[in-house]
């Protein structure tokens, strides 16, 4: 298929397109399509035309084709765009056989364009498992592993073999900037073998992830806190349930966290626990948004555990240069910006 004429992403103009998404009359006022001037959407310049399927790309995850329903020209433009097919998303049951040849040709489409993979496996699903379709599918992915950029992978624990194969991978996901793993073994399919001891294979595979440069946000609900993590690089975390000791002794380690998500382990907390630990506050300047959550079945609701939690483990001050800035006895941790809290309390068990 000939490549198309037209200019690279990087030179686009930057302009915002939202007010043309609920008015497409106001596309008259744009102005690389001249003043006053009604043009015809067919008659839109390839530069604008290329803004709209990247918007599009990043905000659907229907058939890029769809774009190309206008005319000729735009579907033509639509196969040409790497970054229209980069986005895939796989959840099952919906996957049939015709699916792997459909993913195929959007990896090819897709060229050297940063990947952004979704593969989820459906825990209720009552349907049978085509475990060779899965496999397939993901060994396309693995194929590919040089331009992952964003990974969320729920599959079943059967296929750790097929994803493992990036231990050994003449290639690395050095593109990569977010990645959640996890394996669910609710089924477990005739002919394949799981070690019973799984464990080191699933951190081998996570260790190779945390090799690419640009990783900067991770999901370990499901495996712990792996100790070969870039921790020094990471903005975004999701970490499993931990103590109030362990979660300022996590949020030590990753000075540019920008959001993350805590599970507090269900405790006793006294007035001044955890502002022993250490000497001096944690000064986490880019920390934006901090969700907290626990579970004290021992109480009637866990949020005056979460509450004693928050009194010290919480100090936001405007600036930290200000003479104000609260030492070590005020409370572990120092935010310099505003900071957006979200507390849930889990329900309490039976």
């Amino acid at each position: 298929m000939p490549e198309l004429d037209h200019p690279t992403p990087s030179s686009i103009p930057s302009g915002d397109l939202s007010s043309y998404q609920t008015h497409p009359s106001r596309l008259d006022n744009h102005p690389y399509l001249g003043q006053g001037k009604r043009i015809d959407i067919t008659h839109l310049k390839t530069e604008l035309i290329i803004r709209i399927f990247e918007q599009f790309a990043g905000a659907s995850y229907s058939e890029p084709t769809i774009l190309g329903h206008v005319c000729s020209e735009w579907r033509e433009l639509a196969l040409n765009l790497p970054t229209l097919w980069a986005n895939i998303h796989v959840r099952w049951p919906n996957p049939r056989k015709g699916e792997l040849g459909r993913i195929n040709e959007y990896l090819r489409r897709s060229g050297t364009a940063p990947l952004e993979l979704f593969f989820y496996y459906c825990n209720g699903c009552k349907r049978e498992f085509d475990y060779e379709l899965c496999h397939e599918i993901l060994k396309a992915f693995v194929s590919r592993v040089e331009f992952w950029k964003e990974i969320n992978f729920y599959i079943p624990i059967n296929l750790w073999k097929t994803l493992y194969v990036i231990v050994h991978h003449d290639q690395k996901p050095r593109m990569l900037e977010k990645a959640s793993l996890s394996f669910s073994d609710l089924f477990r399919g005739p002919g394949y073998f799981t070690p019973l001891n799984i464990e080191p294979y699933i951190d081998a595979i996570w260790q190779v992830l945390h090799k690419s440069p640009k990783l900067r946000q991770v999901d370990w609900a499901k495996i712990g806190i792996p100790e070969h993590a870039p921790f020094q690089q990471l903005t975004h975390v999701n970490p499993p349930p931990l103590s109030l000791e362990g979660v300022l002794s996590f949020l030590a380690k990753v000075p540019l966290i920008q959001e993350i998500s805590l599970s507090i382990k269900a405790t006793r907390f006294t007035s001044n626990l955890g502002l022993g630990i250490f000497p001096r506050p944690l000064l986490l300047q880019d920390l934006r948004i901090l969700s907290v959550s626990g579970d004290d079945k021992s109480d009637s609701d866990g949020s005056p555990v979460l509450l004693s939690t928050l009194s010290q483990l919480i100090m936001v001050q405007l600036s930290s240069d200000s003479p104000n800035c609260p030492d070590s006895s005020e409370g572990p941790i120092v935010n310099s910006r505003p900071l957006k809290l979200m507390i849930q309390s889990s329900p309490k068990g039976p």
